[in-house]
């Protein structure tokens, strides 16, 4: 499902974990062939998939977003698995400067404070990971009443991060 937001002049486009198909009736394709003509472009873009590439259609950033939309998404990683890829963040970044993440993605590097419980820790395991142990958070704000033009205010709390 993608959601589509308009308070006032202000538009937002939630892109859920919509992806892109070779059949044209469904995912982006079914949205961007069968929705009517949006007038103007959203300033906010909830990125689908954790910015797959199996969810990015460039239909999506010309046809249904402004100009340097502000782009959120929220990492996934199971096992060695991790979204976004270093190809994705490049090809996100590459469209809008405003890029953001509720955690970096990947797995953190832990740091020991000490040192024998660190050699405990490596005696005992074969591999060991952090995850993160923070919450991320990515707030958007703007009043009802500010021209669409004006900035959003972003504030990024716990994990979250700008996408780099």
């Amino acid at each position: 499902m993608v959601l589509w937001v308009e308070v006032g002049p202000h538009r937002i486009l939630l892109g859920a974990d919509l992806e892109t198909a070779s059949d044209h009736t469904t995912g982006w394709s079914a949205v961007l062939d069968g929705s009517e003509v949006v007038s103007d472009g959203a300033a906010i873009f909830k990125v689908p998939h954790h910015g797959s590439a199996t969810a990015h259609d460039d239909r999506v950033w010309t046809d249904l977003l402004s100009d340097g939309p502000v782009a959120i998404l929220s990492p996934f990683s199971r096992g060695k698995q991790f979204l976004p890829t270093s190809d994705d963040v490049e090809r996100i970044t590459a469209l809008t400067p405003c890029a953001y993440t509720t955690a970096p993605p990947g797995w953190k590097k832990h740091h020991w404070s000490d040192k024998v419980v660190r050699d405990s820790v490596k005696e005992a395991t074969t591999r060991m990971n952090n995850v993160f142990s923070v919450w991320g958070h990515i707030r958007l704000r703007k009043k009802i009443t500010e021209a669409v033009s004006d900035a959003w205010g972003v504030e990024l709390l716990g994990d979250a991060c700008r996408l780099s």
